[in-house]
């Protein structure tokens, strides 16, 4: 059971992760339509991807490292991330189609 368990958090995590590389993409490409493509538009979602994570480890890596289940902690600040950054997308959709 307990490898089981291991191989559900490994590939939550891949997930995770590939999940924030299309983001990152997608920005770039978002910007790359504004500004065309130049090294500023890609440094700069670098910069703001890599300051995101370093931030959010600031601030909740003592809360995530005193929580009694860290694992489920990551879910729900993963959870809302998700839903966080789908309603920009439901709702843009929601007002081309009307």
């Amino acid at each position: 059971m307990r490898f089981s368990a291991a191989r559900g958090y490994s590939l939550l995590f891949f997930l995770s992760g590939a999940t924030g590389l299309v983001y990152e993409l997608l920005w770039v490409r978002l910007l790359y339509q504004a500004f065309g493509s130049t090294l500023e538009s890609v440094t700069t979602v670098v910069a703001a991807y890599m300051g995101g994570l370093g931030l959010g480890a600031w601030l909740l890596g003592r809360r995530g490292d005193r929580h009694p289940r860290p694992a489920a902690l990551y879910g729900s600040r993963s959870r809302s991330a998700c839903s966080a950054s789908c309603r920009p997308s439901c709702s843009r959709w929601r007002t081309a189609s009307t």
